[in-house]
């Protein structure tokens, strides 16, 4: 069976740099609507569709969130990072990484913990931000990194999918 993939791209799109997740999610579903990639890949919904997604009734076996954050030492304006749930939970605290209309991320995760929903795979690209006024557009910095990150999300599900389908055998 297919492994059903979800993408969801965060964001404000008339607030600058905080676009960024939008415009991931957006570059990947064109791909994906002009058979760049397999279009029974993944499916990229709504931002608002977050809690719903991982609090449904139908788990997705991997949900990919791509958001800006506020930049920081570890997460500078134009960089980007992939951190993985739960397992970087601690990062993701600190890393800042939350739309400005929406709970943030980190909330989100830990709350579907606590209600004891079957939890996915997630994956969250988180791009450093630099400009984050209303009516501003994305800076060079992020238009840079949005491009990678759309790129390297590509490439890490198609390993992604290579190892799912890779039965793990210890032979002598």
């Amino acid at each position: 069976m297919t492994p059903r993939i979800i993408i969801i791209g965060t964001g404000n799109p008339l607030r600058g740099d905080d676009a960024a997740g939008l415009v991931v999610a957006e570059m990947l579903a064109d791909r994906s609507r002009r058979c760049e990639v397999d279009a029974q890949e993944y499916t990229v919904l709504d931002a608002e569709l977050v809690w719903d997604v991982l609090t449904g009734d139908e788990p997705a076996d991997l949900v990919i969130l791509i958001d800006a954050a506020e930049p920081n030492d570890a997460l500078p304006s134009g960089s980007w990072r992939r951190l993985t749930f739960p397992q970087d939970h601690a990062a993701l605290a600190t890393t800042n990484v939350g739309d400005t209309h929406t709970l943030n991320l980190d909330t989100i995760l830990s709350l579907s913990r606590v209600l004891k929903k079957p939890m996915p795979r997630i994956w969250l690209y988180a791009i450093g931000g630099l400009q984050f006024g209303i009516g501003c557009g994305l800076s060079d910095e992020v238009q840079r990194a949005v491009r990678e990150v759309a790129a390297w999300i590509e490439s890490d599900l198609r390993a992604w999918r290579a190892m799912e389908e890779t039965p793990c055998m210890n032979s002598p």
